[in-house]
């Protein structure tokens, strides 16, 4: 994969959005205690700074994919509701 800086919002988003598959992903394969930024840079083809640009912690990261996570259990559970 050849590197390109993400100049524009979209692209922006769209690298978030790849960090966050990433780990996402990762944490089918191993407990979160041992998802580290190291690891998941590597992963997505990043310098762990360039990660750090996108969410200041790891912890960051977790909770957005949590927050995503919630959201989407929300909407399930209204779709439920509307559907009874």
């Amino acid at each position: 994969m050849t590197f390109q800086r993400a100049r524009t919002d979209e692209q922006r988003s769209q690298r978030r959005r790849q960090i966050l598959d990433t780990a996402a992903a990762m944490l089918t394969e191993m407990p979160v205690a041992k998802l580290s930024l190291n690891e998941l840079s590597r992963r997505v083809a990043l310098a762990k700074a360039n990660v750090l640009r996108y969410f200041e912690s790891r912890e960051a990261v977790l909770l957005d994919l949590l927050d995503a996570e919630i959201r989407d259990w929300i909407a399930e559970l209204e779709t439920s509701q509307t559907e009874r």
